[in-house]
């Protein structure tokens, strides 16, 4: 009986965790989306310019990283 009420209170931390994790994973996204819609020219450097251009693969690059460490640290197995 322990065992089984350890197993789901695992199970939700789990799951608690995996979507806080969706939440930073999601959350530079909607920032960029949201300046993208109301300052489009605070924002434009980002896109027209080389430096830009780098930063912005580097910060997708490492969401990508982001979300491949956060899917591995939230795959317990029990």
């Amino acid at each position: 009986m322990d065992k089984m009420s350890i197993e789901r209170e695992i199970d939700e931390i789990v799951r608690r965790k995996e979507k806080e994790g969706l939440v930073i994973f999601a959350m530079p996204a909607l920032i960029i989306l949201f300046l993208n819609i109301t300052a489009p020219d605070y924002i434009s450097p980002l896109y027209e310019t080389i430096a830009g251009r780098i930063i912005m693969t580097a910060v997708t690059a490492s969401s990508i990283g982001i979300y491949a460490m956060i899917q591995r640290i939230t795959n317990v197995e029990i």
